[in-house]
């Protein structure tokens, strides 16, 4: 029974309780466990539906990388001064639980073919640069771009794409159209990813809010002490982000409609509880 594999409920809602950054972590934290319980169903359970390992693997991956960022930002935000490393591991995670479902609602349309050939086109590109570096040394091959070569040539065989097939493939469409496939709406895009994008970029607004303040003159920027404390709507946001990734692997991976039911309860449960501290948090 599905019941029995769910991590127990956070114990914060206490009565006049106003620290929203602590019942939030504990949700955030509680969200990491449901993550690794979704990677970890079984899927050649008869609950589950037929498709390629392949897919489930990429999948189970991409579950896998989320709940080791929240694990990340869990340990790094603790002492609850390190806001500008937890927004770029944000963005990681959150870009991370949209691939998936992008991947997920675009399977027939060749979306995991597409996923595999973006990521390996860097590495068809690496293996022609060596070797033409080889061909110029009228094919004495060093040991370590033998190594290399090795690993690039291992990568393609496990996603069963060759190089010709890699090049051939357009890859994926760019963030932007990824995001309007999911329905997200511009506000949400700007918000979220490209507003997000400066902690992963290091743009000005990013030194201005994270890595800047005025001297006591106010006259000029100086390096800020490390002193930046996390930010609670990202914590909400990611909570969001994988919840509704959780949501379409389970669609996607599980056919037994109640195992699906109690999960999703689950899932629903915990937004409604989030959502609730972020409006409490917001005044709303």
């Amino acid at each position: 029974m599905v019941e029995d594999f769910l991590p127990a409920l956070p114990e914060n809602e206490v009565p006049g309780k106003t620290d929203h950054m602590e019942t939030m972590f504990d949700w955030y934290r509680h969200v990491g466990l449901l993550t690794i319980t979704a990677m970890n169903i079984d899927v050649d359970s008869p609950a589950c539906r037929d498709h390629p390992d392949l897919h489930f693997s990429i999948l189970r991956g991409l579950l896998n990388r989320c709940a080791r960022l929240v694990l990340a930002t869990m340990k790094i935000s603790r002492e609850r001064n390190h806001g500008e490393i937890v927004a770029i591991l944000a963005r990681c995670t959150m870009e991370t639980a949209v691939n998936g479902c992008w991947l997920i609602g675009e399977e027939d349309d060749g979306s995991f073919q597409k996923y595999l050939a973006n990521g390996l086109k860097a590495e068809v590109k690496f293996c022609d640069l060596v070797r033409e570096n080889i061909a110029g040394r009228e094919g004495e091959i060093w040991e370590i771009e033998g190594r290399m070569l090795e690993f690039e040539k291992q990568v393609m065989s496990l996603a069963g794409m060759s190089e010709q097939e890699i090049v051939a493939n357009p890859g994926l469409p760019d963030f932007y159209s990824r995001i309007r496939q999911l329905d997200y709406d511009d506000l949400a895009y700007a918000a979220i990813y490209r507003i997000g994008s400066h902690a992963v970029h290091g743009s000005w607004p990013d030194l201005v809010d994270h890595y800047l303040e005025t001297d006591e003159h106010e006259s000029r920027l100086d390096p800020r002490e490390h002193n930046v404390p996390a930010d609670v709507k990202i914590f909400v946001a990611c909570s969001l982000h994988l919840l509704e990734f959780m949501r379409r692997y389970l669609r996607f991976a599980v056919s037994s409609c109640r195992e699906r039911r109690v999960f999703f309860q689950r899932l629903n449960l915990v937004e409604q509880r989030i959502m609730k501290v972020f409006c409490d948090y917001a005044g709303r």
